[in-house]
C-alpha cells in the first residue's frame, strides 16, 4: 500500500521537517516533499537540504509509480537498497551530497528507463558495476567525489544516449577506453583526480558535441 509505504518512510525519516504529513487521510497536495499524479499515485519525492539522518528503507519499493527520487544534501546514510532500482518507473535518481556508503548494487541495471543517476559527493566505494551498461536511456551519469576504484567497465560502451559523464575525484585506474566515443551526444566528460594512465583516445575527436573534456591522466603517454 502506498500510504503504508509513506508512513514507513515518515517513521524512518522522522527527523525530516514535514515528514509528519505523510500519513493516512492526508491529501497528497498537503504532504511536504511528496508529489502525486491525478490518480493519487506518488510519482516524486523531493527533499533539498533536509535533515533525514537515516537510510533509505526497503519499503520505498511499494511506491511503484515513483519516477523522480530527489534527495540532495539531506544527510542520507546507509547503503543503496538493491530493490530501489527495481521500481519499474524510475527516470531520475538524484542522491547527491549525502553520506551514503557501500557500492552501487548490480540491480541498477534493472532500471532500464533511468535517464539520470546522480550519486556524487557521497562515500560510496567498490567497482562500477557492469550492469550500468543496461541503462540504455541514461543521459546523466554523475558519480564524482566518492571512493570508486578499478577501471571503467566495458559495458558503458552501450550508453549511446549519454551526454554527461562525471567520474572525477575517485580512485579509478587503468586507461580511458576508446569506447567512450560511442556516445555521439556526449557533451561533458570529466575524469580528473583519478589514477588513469595512458593516452587520451583519438576517437574522442569524433565526438562533435563535446563541450568539456577534463581527463587529467596520472601518467600521460603522448606521441
Amino acid at each position: 500500500m502506498v500510504v503504508d509505504a509513506l508512513e514507513d518512510l515518515a517513521s524512518a525519516w522522522s527527523s525530516l521537517d514535514g515528514s509528519a504529513t505523510w500519513s493516512r487521510g492526508t491529501d497528497c497536495d498537503s504532504m511536504a516533499a511528496v508529489y502525486c499524479d491525478d490518480d493519487g499515485h506518488v510519482v516524486a519525492l523531493e527533499v533539498r537540504n533536509g535533515n533525514i539522518s537515516a537510510s533509505i528503507p526497503e519499503s520505498i519499493t511499494a511506491l511503484e509509480e515513483l519516477s523522480w527520487l530527489y534527495i540532495k544534501s539531506s544527510e542520507l546514510t546507509g547503503s543503496l537498497p538493491p530493490a530501489l532500482f527495481t521500481l519499474p518507473n524510475l527516470v531520475h535518481v538524484v542522491l547527491s551530497g549525502n553520506q551514503l556508503t557501500g557500492n552501487i548494487p548490480d540491480t541498477v541495471g534493472s532500471a532500464t528507463g533511468l535517464q539520470s543517476l546522480l550519486l556524487d559527493a557521497n562515500q560510496l566505494s567498490g567497482t562500477l558495476p557492469s550492469s550500468l551498461g543496461s541503462l540504455s536511456a541514461l543521459v546523466n551519469l554523475i558519480l564524482s567525489t566518492n571512493g570508486f576504484s578499478g577501471s571503467i567497465p566495458n559495458s558503458l560502451s552501450k550508453l549511446t544516449s549519454l551526454e554527461y559523464l562525471y567520474l572525477d575525484a575517485n580512485a579509478l585506474s587503468g586507461s580511458i577506453p576508446a569506447f567512450i566515443s560511442n556516445s555521439p551526444g556526449l557533451k561533458h566528460l570529466v575524469l580528473q583526480y583519478n589514477g588513469f594512465t595512458g593516452q587520451i583516445p583519438d576517437s574522442l575527436g569524433n565526438v562533435t558535441n563535446l563541450e568539456a573534456l577534463y581527463p587529467r591522466l596520472k601518467h600521460w603517454q603522448g606521441d
